[in-house]
């Protein structure tokens, strides 16, 4: 049965200029926690996602040399999560892509996915690179393999801003963790109405809104009524 994809491409974090092998470790465990917590929002909607981290070799010979990261990969290796987690070495990205549509989302595309697809597809982050905030990492990634590309519509949904003002390009770009993003699409927005009510609704699951405070402020943008 074809479902969702999750797909974190782990190769992209290593091109930060902040980011050297000797902080694999660090970076991994960062990644694995965001992880586990995706997990769990995952088995509340029924394991909708298939979440697979792609091309974790990327990380090194230190990625399994931790021994806080091998106790995390081994916590997260477990029945209760393997039916919906996967770990691949290598990259197989063009395995994945040959069976239905794929997709990179990223905050420098200048699309905007406005209406996520109710059909199964493909979702490629590249969240450890969002650390660096690096400009176009993720979306020359989905250029060189010749994949559409997208950015969540946070500032159309959520801030009134005027069109030409100095921060709107910059809040185009407004950078979130990727177990953000894995529960906004969980939730399947299909207008900005949706969207707006996915990132600012309080609930059980997320007892905060997705978008932090901070982000309002930094942008120097109103929250839309």
């Amino acid at each position: 049965v074809k479902m969702d994809r999750f797909i974190i491409e782990c190769s992209l974090w290593r091109v930060g200029s902040l980011e050297t092998i000797e902080n694999a470790p660090k970076v991994a465990r960062l990644l694995l926690r965001q992880v586990e917590r995706m997990t769990i929002q995952n088995a509340l909607h029924n394991n909708a996602f298939h979440i697979i981290l792609n091309n974790t070799s990327a990380f090194g010979p230190t990625f399994h040399s931790s021994n806080e990261t091998q106790n995390l990969i081994k916590h997260l290796t477990k029945p209760k999560f393997t039916k919906s987690l996967h770990f691949s070495h290598s990259s197989i990205i063009p395995q994945l892509c040959s069976d239905q549509k794929t997709i990179v989302l990223s905050p420098n595309s200048p699309n905007l996915l406005e209406k996520v697809p109710l059909s199964p597809m493909n979702y490629i982050v590249g969240g450890i690179i969002d650390r660096t905030r690096r400009k176009n990492i993720s979306l020359n990634y989905a250029i060189d393999h010749n994949l559409e590309h997208y950015r969540l519509p946070i500032i159309e949904s959520l801030f009134v801003y005027e069109p030409e003002s100095v921060h709107h390009q910059k809040s185009k770009n407004i950078i979130l963790n990727i177990n953000t993003v894995f529960t906004a699409l969980l939730q399947k927005p299909q207008d900005l109405y949706e969207w707006k009510h996915t990132f600012t609704t309080s609930s059980s699951e997320s007892p905060n809104h997705l978008i932090p405070k901070r982000i309002y402020k930094m942008h120097h943008i109103q929250p839309r009524d």
